[in-house]
């Protein structure tokens, strides 16, 4: 009984140091990892063999519509031929916003748009009536992804991501963070502009798009619907307690001894090596911010 004693205790530390390195959001370990393949067979860039094209019968002859990137006339947006139910109108609310793809509102009524092509992401806000556009992002690739929380402005572009605090305070001179290490999108350009939405669970969820149009996939890269943490903070305790108590009560029923002083070590490696990573990182953002 003594010995089955010291294991539970044992048992119980290397999961409560596994719980919280579990726990650790993976941005930490992110900038640990090799970098993912972007180009090359593994990446699966945009095939356009000949063989894929008879096999698939794909054509190369297929175009997107462009979009214009200048700024179209007001009297040449074509309202009139806008054809609504009965009791509807069509207006011009905003102008100025070439390349326009998507939209958010932020918490004080700012209406972002991301773009494509272009590289731009606008601000337009209504005062009195009278809109007026502003450039807060731009020389990005295909910025279209865009989420709001908590007052801060979140955008992907193709291999980009980037957050703006207090971004409805600051239009005239907004304050870019580059993120990209904590989250690692894949440079590949074909169908992998970004859609980004805050879920119920308030994390960010990213989809990651395919680079080609018929091919095989590397589903450890592309094709993918990706959820992010956004508050380093954010860690379901109770959820974690559970499991804790669960798997005390599991292990001393399996009265697995042994298994004690290997849960021991590995939990003391994990737990040490995030705090190292934990170090690194206040080390490097120190140094940024000198």
């Amino acid at each position: 009984m003594r010995r089955l004693g010291r294991s539970t205790a044992q048992i119980s530390a290397a999961i409560g140091l596994a719980a919280i390195a579990m726990a650790t959001p993976l941005a930490w370990v992110n900038a640990q990892q090799a970098p993912r393949p972007t180009s090359g067979p593994e990446a699966n860039p945009l095939d356009t063999s000949k063989a894929l094209m008879a096999k698939t019968k794909q054509s190369l002859n297929l175009k997107p519509h462009a979009a214009p990137l200048t700024i179209t006339p007001r009297e040449k947006i074509p309202l009139d031929k806008i054809k609504v139910p009965a009791g509807f109108k069509v207006e011009l609310w905003a102008h100025g916003i070439p390349g326009a793809r998507t939209l958010r509102r932020g918490d004080k009524g700012t209406i972002f748009v991301g773009s494509r092509v272009i590289g731009k992401v606008y601000a337009v806000t209504d005062k009195g009536g009278e809109r007026s556009v502003k450039t807060i992002v731009e020389g990005q690739k295909m910025p279209n992804g865009l989420a709001f929380h908590d007052g801060a402005l979140y955008v992907m572009a193709i291999d980009k991501a980037l957050r703006l605090d207090g971004i409805e305070d600051k239009l005239d001179s907004p304050q870019v963070t580059d993120i990209s290490d904590k989250i690692d999108l894949p440079e590949s350009t074909h169908h992998n502009w970004k859609y980004a939405a805050i879920g119920p669970d308030k994390k960010l969820y990213i989809a990651i798009g395919s680079p080609c149009n018929v091919c095989e996939i590397n589903t450890g890269l592309h094709g993918q619907i990706r959820r992010q943490n956004l508050d380093i903070l954010d860690i379901p305790l109770a959820e974690i307690t559970r499991q804790y108590v669960d798997y005390i009560e599991m292990m001393q029923e399996l009265k697995l001894e042994l298994a004690a002083e290997y849960l021991v070590m590995a939990a003391i490696l994990i737990f040490t090596t995030m705090l190292m990573l934990a170090i690194g990182s206040a080390v490097g953002a120190r140094r940024a911010a000198l």
